[in-house]
Formats: C-alpha cells, structure tokens, sequence
C-alpha cells in the first residue's frame, strides 16, 4: 500500500482515489471504492463530508443502479458522525436513488428533498434534474396517482416551486442538458 512509502494517506488522497474509481465505465468499481472506504477507517482516517460524497455518487454509479441502497446507508452513517450533508450529498443521493429500478424509490426521494429544505439547503438546477428524474421514472410506475398526490401536497406546503409540472420539468431539463454541454 502506500504506507511503505512513507506517504500518509490522508481524507484528500482517499477522496481523490475513491473518486477516481467512480469514474471507470458502468460504474463496474463500486466495490473497489467500498474497500478504499475500509482501508482508511483501518488507517484511521477520519472520512469528511467530500468522503461520503464521493462514495454515496458511486454507489449510484453502480451498474443496473443495484447499490442506491448503499448510498442511502452512507447518508444515515455520516449522520451519525455527525457530518452535515450539504448540497452535494443531497443531490447526489437523489441521483443516486434515481438508479433504482422503476423509479420505486421516488417517495424517499421526495422525503430528501423535504429534508434538504428543513436543513435549510436551496436546491439547484443539478438538484431539481436529479429528483425530475427520479420522478419521471416513476411516472411509468403503478404508484403513479399516489405520486403525484404527494407532489401536490408538497406544492402546497411551498416544498416545490408551483410550476412543477412534469411538462415545464421535462422542457427544464432539456434546457439543463444543453447549458451544461457547453
């Protein structure tokens, strides 16, 4: 490992080496970013809130989105420690929520989103693309009334912008895929 040439490894190398495995192809190296995870905890390097961010986007990288229950173990474990999520963590939670099958996990995705807002985070356009697209997914889904119901309702709580309709969030995020291409 890197010990032996009197490197100590720190949150930043670990970071940057777990990062680096989410960026292979189909997200085929989630398992390798789990036993960095374990060999710095091992090396008792304190994870920060860019750790957990990192391994929560690649989990949701996983292939067949198999692993989103993983990212959402990640989220209550730096909880836990005491680690505030901010705005990367929840959109990269809801992105990685997005990969699961069907779109089943929209409910807990929408509970994100409410949770973020108490935090008292403002959702961005990456945000808002991630939850459109978990809820897009689930359009198809056989909970498709019971989803919009609970859109409605966070409307009227002020939750969701009122122009939330799946047609003006469709055409957003069309507008987000060409701005972010330039």
């Amino acid at each position: 490992g890197m010990q032996r040439r009197g490197v100590r490894p720190n949150a930043v190398v670990f970071n940057a080496l777990i990062n680096a495995l989410g960026r292979a192809p189909g997200g085929s190296q989630w398992e390798k970013a789990l036993e960095l995870f374990e060999e710095m905890e091992r090396n008792e390097v304190k994870p920060d809130v860019e750790t957990f961010n990192v391994l929560i986007k690649v989990m949701g990288q996983a292939p067949e989105g198999r692993q989103w229950d993983r990212a959402l173990e990640f989220f209550e474990e730096m909880k836990l420690r005491g680690i505030p999520p901010d705005l990367v963590t929840f959109t990269s939670l809801i992105g990685a929520l997005g990969s699961a099958p069907e779109g089943n996990q929209w409910k807990t995705a929408l509970d994100l989103f409410e949770e973020m807002e108490r935090s008292r985070l403002s959702p961005d356009s990456l945000t808002m693309s991630a939850l459109i697209t978990v809820l897009e997914k689930a359009r198809e889904g056989r909970q498709r009334e019971k989803m919009l119901e609970e859109i409605e309702k966070m409307k009227r709580k002020g939750l969701l912008p009122d122009e939330l309709s799946f047609r003006s969030m469709t055409s957003m995020m069309i507008e987000n895929v060409g701005r972010e291409s330039d």
